[in-house]
Order: C-alpha cells, then structure tokens, then sequence
C-alpha cells in the first residue's frame, strides 16, 4: 500500500509537516522532552507558561470503536488519554486535532473524529474543542488512524503553523543512566491493558465505496455511511458528511505547480456571488492558514454565506507522470472547522493518486 504523504500536509493547515528533528523541540522543565505520564509545557507567544498538556496513556491498537466507523484498510486506530491544564489568567482555546503522533519515518496522524462504542465513550469522554477557563483542567480521549506497522516515537502538539510541541517522547530510554519512571506516575504503553473487544467492535467493517477517475487516473475509497454522495461523473466527485461538502475532482487545465494551482482557484472562487468578504483564515498569531509546495499546497479561507459564516479549504495535489492535478474544495459552517477538517483528512486518507 502507497502511503498518502500529502494529507499529513493537508491535515496540518499550513504546519508543513515533514520530518521532525530528532533532537528535543519544546523547551521542558527537564531540559528535554516528557515521558508518558509526564506534563509538557506550553509557553504562549509572550513567553509565559499558557498550559500544562499531559499524555497520561496510550492504546495503540485501539479497538473498542462502533462497527460502522472502522478505520480504512491498512490502517488501525491508535487512543491517548489527554489531560490539559490552563495555567493563564485568560480562557485557553484548545482544539484536541492539533495533537498528532509521529512515526519513525517522521510522518504524522492527525487526532480526527471516530464513533466508540457506547462503552468506551461513556467510560472515556472525548476530549472537546474549547474554551478551558482560567486554572481549570480539561480531560478526554483522542483518537487518530495510524498505518499498520508504523513504529510510534513521539505524541506532539501543533498549536499554530510556527509551533510544534512535544507531548511525550514514545521511545524507551536507552543506556546505562536511563531509568524507569514508577508505573503510576508515568505509564507506559505496554503497561496499558487494551480493552477486549466487544461484540460490536467485532463485527465486520462497513462495505466501502470506490470512486474511480479515468480520466485522470486516480482514485477514492471512503465510508458511505460517513460521506454520502451528491454527484459524480468522470470528472468529479461531490461528497457530504451532512455538516461539510468535499469535492474532488482532475484537471488538465490548473498549473500541476500545487501552489500556482491554489492561487488560481482562489482567485476565481473569490469573485462568486456567494462568497461575500472572502479572506484568509488565520491562526492564533495571524499567520495565513495555508502553506504546501509544488507538489501539494493548501489555503483555507472564510467568507459570509447565505446561512452564516463559512470555511472553505482549497488544495491541489499534483498527479505524477505530468497528468495534471487532482484539486480539493471543502467547505462548511465556520465553527464546525475543526471537526470538519479532522474529517476531511481521515476522508483523504484513501486518496490514491496512482
């Protein structure tokens, strides 16, 4: 199985994600990266500690999920209990899918929304996007689909497009000076007992669809229990999760440069009737939510739309062998972005530019 480099890229919302160094990226108290078990700290833009993010455990694999939301072929999910505390005087704003795990290999899976059973949700909320109140403490569960055999080094925290923060360093300590924190204080993933799976969990994943374009040679395995589809034709696939809308679609006319290709599309979407105040979507500290290069870019983007203020994600994949590029348009209420987007990047996940 191919592995879908470009969606870490699409999922990251300009964070550019690639290989990470190996060396420590966040500046802990310890003076390197936590554990499991152990807290990192988040220092915001004034240079004062803003929160305190703890990975208490990992479930890798993860199985106590509903039937109907498996995870793609190839792919299995993988679970962290989360602990955030606000240690400012102001609401902190968290959004549980900027926490990712990294391989060894250095790509990233992104936190994205899946269905537990009733069980495992009851025993383990979901941790929610928010406002975590000034000195209060914010728990729950993520969850994100993770390539079999992919060998997990590091949890990290992507809080803006210039940041990246280490949650805990996944690897066993090596050499003579390295010590075992006690089990309490710092679990361990094989420490962690893994659900049995239930007689839900059990039962053979939903039939997926295929969507096949011959035109351009590429192609789309997704859930139809979780994307339903508005149209489709040789050329273009319209799909909707009832919140959002995801087109994808080939194009032999778009520049195959990814970044000309998003401008271009920017600058004709942007004169539509419908797209009242189009502007660029920012982060926390301003920065443009876009980024990518010739082969895979992005923009994201808001405008006032006849229901309320909406989101729109434009992207352009290059095809290889010089057969144009595959372009994405997604878009949906603006305060359902978060969630919408961790959808849409476990929907590319079985994108297969051939």
């Amino acid at each position: 199985m191919s592995r879908p480099w470009f969606v870490s890229l699409v999922v990251a919302l300009g964070l550019l994600v690639g290989l990470l160094p190996a060396g420590p990226i966040s500046a802990q108290e310890s003076g390197g990266d936590p554990a499991l078990g152990q807290p990192a700290v988040f220092i915001g833009p004034e240079g004062v500690e803003v929160a305190r993010i703890t990975v208490e455990e990992i479930v890798d694999p993860f199985r106590d999920y509903a039937s109907y939301s498996a995870p793609q072929r190839g792919y299995h999910y993988v679970l962290l209990r989360v602990a955030v505390v606000n240690e400012d005087d102001r609401p902190l704003t968290f959004d549980p899918a900027t926490i990712a795990v990294q391989d060894r290999d250095g790509f990233l899976a992104y936190a994205t929304s899946i269905s537990r059973t009733e069980e495992s949700t009851a025993t383990d909320p979901d941790l929610a996007y928010g406002d975590i109140e000034a000195g209060a403490e914010a728990r729950g569960v993520v969850a994100m689909p993770v390539i079999n055999g992919a060998d997990l080094i590091r949890v990290v925290f992507t809080p803006a497009r210039d940041r990246l923060v280490v949650l805990a360093d996944l690897r066993e300590p090596s050499g003579a000076q390295a010590t075992a924190a006690p089990a309490a204080e710092a679990p361990t993933a094989a420490a962690i007992e893994e659900p049995a799976p239930t007689e839900e969990a059990a039962a053979p994943p939903p039939a997926l669809a295929t969507y096949l374009n011959a035109e351009f040679g590429f192609q789309l395995t997704y859930d139809p229990a979780l994307w339903t589809t508005q149209s489709s034709d040789p050329i273009s696939l319209v799909l909707t999760d009832g919140q959002s809308v995801a087109q994808i679609a080939g194009s032999a006319t778009l520049p195959t440069n990814a970044i000309e290709c998003v401008a271009d599309q920017v600058a004709s979407l942007s004169t539509t009737a419908p797209r009242q105040n189009y502007a660029p979507m920012r982060d926390a500290s301003g920065a443009a939510l876009a980024g990518g290069d010739a082969q895979a870019a992005f923009a994201t983007f808001t405008f006032a739309g006849g229901r309320g203020d909406v989101f729109e994600q434009v992207m352009c994949l290059t095809l290889p062998g010089d057969r144009g590029v595959v372009t994405v348009i997604h878009n949906g209420p603006l305060d359902a972005f978060a969630a919408e987007s961790a959808k849409l990047s476990q929907l590319l996940s079985g994108l297969d530019l051939g």
